[in-house]
């Protein structure tokens, strides 16, 4: 009886030991650096940086502080920032704002701002994601979607005009 009860206090201190972690938890705001309160988005990129999207700015966190660009240090042509995506394969921080495309080599931190892609207005992103066989696809509030093939270079619009003969369509 004696060893049944020195082994359940034994298992009971294991039992406890071994949930006892800790976690801590932190807030980030403008007051650690972050360019506005509002996030739309987040990333990683493969080096472990996280971009986030604010209405303020595209901000860097390391993990200890952070760098932002927008329109006045750098050449994001707007800080209304929507939506990012990571393209792991090419290292690139895709950036949809409320007025164009931005893409971002993040190895360099080289900007490169696009209003259109082949005839094709990119304002008001709202979503950008990776599709099949490597396929961009970008979501805009007004224009449709766009896809943009990466291997042929080559961009397809999507919107109501080109799709109102689906059945049971909503537009």
């Amino acid at each position: 009886m004696f060893k049944k009860i020195i082994l359940a206090f034994l298992f009971l201190f294991l039992v406890k030991n071994s949930f006892g972690q800790l976690y801590h938890m932190e807030n980030l705001n403008v007051e650690n650096g972050l360019s506005n309160n509002y996030v739309l988005d987040i990333v990683q990129d493969k080096r472990g940086f996280l971009w986030i999207a604010t209405e303020a700015g595209l901000n860097r966190f390391d993990g200890y502080s952070f760098i932002s660009f927008n329109s006045l240090n750098s050449k994001l042509k707007n800080a209304e920032i929507n939506s990012l995506f990571y393209d792991t394969e090419d290292d690139l921080l895709w950036i949809g704002t409320k007025e164009n495309l931005s893409i971002m080599k993040c190895s360099t931190l080289e900007l490169d701002n696009y209003d259109m892609l082949d005839d094709v207005i990119l304002k008001n992103i709202t979503d950008i994601s990776l599709g099949k066989n490597n396929r961009i696809w970008i979501t805009t509030h007004h224009e449709g979607v766009v896809c943009y093939d990466k291997k042929s270079n080559k961009v397809k619009l999507y919107n109501s005009s080109l799709i109102e003969d689906l059945p049971n369509h909503h537009w």
